[in-house]
């Protein structure tokens, strides 16, 4: 449950299939693949009480948001987007 990155494509191994296709390089290099996450919310009935949050921050500016759980939500972002997990309550199913 740490503040975390998802993808930097250039921290691959060297001799992988993906830098054997695209080279090494860093997230929105012109011309080269764009890496995103897309979360998805699968339980239909999350009740507020449950936690489990998604919280994202800008670390440049200390400030953040968060994403309640909410049935079939879906949150597409870059993965430059510095977030993490809260842990749901003990009570979650």
């Amino acid at each position: 449950f740490r503040y975390h990155y998802d993808g930097d494509p250039a921290s691959y191994p060297i001799n992988s299939a993906w830098n054997r296709q695209f080279g090494s390089y860093v997230n929105h290099e012109k011309g080269k693949p764009l890496m995103a996450s897309l979360l998805i919310y699968l339980c239909r009935h999350w009740r507020r009480d449950l936690l489990g949050e998604t919280l994202f921050l800008d670390d440049a500016t200390a400030t953040g948001l968060f994403v309640r759980p909410k049935g079939y939500r879906a949150v597409l972002m870059d993965q430059d987007v510095l977030h993490r997990i809260s842990a749901p309550s003990r009570e979650a199913p």
